[in-house]
């Protein structure tokens, strides 16, 4: 077992080192978590017996009674492991689920974060306490008050407002208020009260009697019916504050990682023929637009790739250990395709889902003929084949956008149009949907080049501007071109216009 304090991961999810012998979960986790748990603590790639073996000695059974075919099956694929060309399972380690499953077992002890300090509970003023506007406010929230006389609520006013009033004054008051019904205050009820509450003058204006013995009742009865309201609206301005302080940490955040999202250098590793004995290669330097093409007899090293952050390729991992380079310093983007296969139909009938497939039906583009880049290779035609590397590069740059800009890429195959997730955008980077939105919200047009992937040489030179629409509040966008109405789907590059106008 490796010294926990040399392994790399625990430093890199800023954990405790642990170890998982006398470990007990406070809930048994699932072999896939198993899994993982395992790769941490190895801190290294593993091969599955050595996985199994350690599994074992842990106790951990599978329902199968085979802890090696249940593995492979609780994986299948799933991230953060990826299995290597050798054989071996590792961690992604720039995905966040495994810090989350790490601390989800209960290995790491969390620190105690203390409570936030609780709102007391405004209590129910007593009688001594002169009725308030805003309690007055509050009896009105639910329409005519049912509980509290004309009479009283009639003194409560009175005294909130600290003035005679007219009939019509009070009735007024409390129909501008009331959101449903009418305030029935009339002449000849008035004279029909029997408390000397209220006065009626000969001018016909209304006047509190402060010496009545009915002051402290008619408080007592008004402060605590209006309690419940006024707890509610204290708490709905609490959660407010709350919320405006949360969004400005998220907004705080996101301004952060795109940030650092703006100063990442990005690549595109192609090699021709794929798999751990590549003849031919390029690297798409993505900012610069340049490429460094290797050929028969060529060999890039690590310094090709000093200065990159991002790698992005078919299978890349496996094409940087093809090259003999690690791939651990940098973040790893797979082209691959998200999903394997799709069933057709009831018999069982399966599409094979490649990533030339995925492709064509997101950017209307291919990469090249294998034959015909053999040929290249053995005729020594270095021209030819630099052109056809440098094309299949542009392509995937095309591919690669589109799924980060949308968050998935499209399997267009016979009758079937439908949307693979894709995860392929980094921290920080804006999606078709932040930007449509931000355009809906501020009023502003957008840019957009709809149909087949943008030109390599001038991406925009098909820009088109279009005003946002949505169906409903929670349905799809959609960009509104001379009179034409793009999906989303269609849509290949996007960012923030000017004011739409009128």
């Amino acid at each position: 077992m490796p010294d926990p304090a040399n392994n790399r991961i625990f430093e890199a999810l800023k954990v405790a080192p642990y170890t998982l012998d006398g470990f007990y979960p406070p809930r048994e986790p699932s072999l896939f978590h198993w899994m993982v748990l395992v790769l941490v603590e190895n801190g290294e790639p593993m091969p599955l017996d050595a996985i199994v073996r350690r599994l074992t000695g842990l106790e951990v059974e599978a329902n199968t009674g085979d802890l090696g075919y249940s593995l492979r099956k609780a994986w299948h694929g799933l991230k953060p492991v990826y299995r290597d060309a050798n054989g071996l399972f590792g961690l992604e380690l720039d995905a966040g689920h495994v810090g989350y499953i790490v601390r989800a077992s209960g290995i790491i002890k969390e620190p105690e974060r203390p409570a936030p300090p609780l709102t007391p509970s405004p209590t129910i003023p007593g009688s001594e306490q002169p009725i308030s506007e805003e309690e007055m406010e509050a009896l009105c929230e639910g329409g005519v008050c049912t509980s509290i006389s004309t009479l009283r609520a009639t003194a409560g006013l009175l005294e909130a407002l600290g003035r005679s009033l007219s009939i019509g004054e009070v009735n007024a008051w409390f129909g501008a208020r009331l959101n449903y019904g009418t305030f029935p205050l009339r002449l000849h009820g008035i004279r029909a009260w029997r408390s000397d509450l209220v006065r009626l003058e000969s001018d016909e204006t209304l006047v509190l009697n402060p010496e009545s013995e009915g002051v402290p009742a008619m408080r007592c009865a008004i402060h605590a019916y209006v309690h419940p309201a006024l707890l509610r609206k204290a708490q709905r301005c609490e959660w407010a504050t709350q919320q405006v302080a949360r969004d400005e940490e998220l907004a705080t955040q996101r301004r952060r990682q795109a940030e650092v999202a703006g100063t990442l250098r990005r690549a595109i590793l192609h090699l021709a023929p794929s798999g751990l004995e590549p003849a031919v290669g390029v690297v798409l330097d993505v900012e610069a637009r340049t490429f460094t093409t290797f050929l028969a007899g060529q060999r890039p090293d690590a310094r090709c790739f000093a200065g990159f952050d991002v790698l992005i390729g078919v299978d890349i991992r496996n094409a940087l250990l093809a090259l003999g380079v690690d791939p651990t310093p940098f973040r790893l983007v797979d082209l691959g395709p998200p999903q394997k296969t799709k069933t057709l139909n009831k018999a069982g009938r399966k599409l094979l889902i490649t990533t030339e497939l995925l492709m064509k039906g997101s950017v209307g583009l291919s990469l090249g003929d294998p034959a015909r880049l053999a040929r290249y290779i053995q005729e020594g035609d270095d021209r030819h084949l630099a052109a056809r590397l440098q094309a299949d590069a542009k392509a995937l740059h095309a591919y690669y956008n589109y799924g980060r800009l949308h968050g998935y890429v499209r399997l267009r195959w016979g009758f079937i149009d439908e949307s693979i997730s894709a995860g392929w955008a980094l921290p920080g980077e804006d999606s078709l949907h932040n930007i449509l939105g931000q355009a809906e919200k501020e009023g502003r047009c957008v840019e957009v080049v709809v149909g087949s992937a943008p030109g390599w040489e001038d991406p925009w030179s098909r820009l088109q501007v279009g005003v946002v629409s949505r169906s409903g509040q929670w349905g799809p966008y959609s960009v509104q071109v001379s009179g034409r109405i793009f999906s989303g789907e269609d849509i290949q590059a996007a960012r923030l216009g000017g004011r739409v106008e009128g």
